[in-house]
């Protein structure tokens, strides 16, 4: 399964937006390189976790710009942390299950940033931008 390689397709014109992004990428990516179920579950329990957090700092952004689709954000957000207590119910030990994992959190990483949060790139304030 392919990995995502960051490129500037990827930036959303806000330092600390892309270089979270790039973190829960290379997060994914360093999933795929694993057959180890401890490890599998750490990695993807510590992408959940820093999820969580990149999340919050980009609902906070979207609230001082005055973002007019945060509310679609926040239901993104909120099905893809719903996604992940499902997936921490899942057998790890499987590799087809490790797998499906891995595509949908890259498929699901790709969609957002590309379709999702191009949206805001040109609604952020220079003043906003870190």
């Amino acid at each position: 399964m392919q990995g995502l390689i960051w490129n500037e397709r990827f930036s959303v014109g806000v330092p600390a937006m892309d270089a979270q992004h790039q973190r829960l990428i290379g997060l994914i990516n360093s999933l795929r390189a694993t057959d180890d179920a401890g490890i599998a579950f750490d990695t993807i329990m510590g992408m959940f976790d820093y999820a969580t957090t990149h999340f919050r700092a980009e609902e906070e952004l979207l609230r001082q710009a005055g973002y007019s689709e945060l509310q679609t954000q926040l239901r993104e957000h909120k099905a893809f942390l719903d996604k992940a207590v499902e997936f921490s119910k899942k057998d790890l030990a499987d590799p087809q299950i490790c797998s499906q994992i891995t595509g949908y959190l890259r498929d699901w990483l790709r969609h957002h940033i590309l379709e999702e949060d191009m949206k805001y790139k040109r609604c952020i304030p220079e003043s906003l931008i870190r």
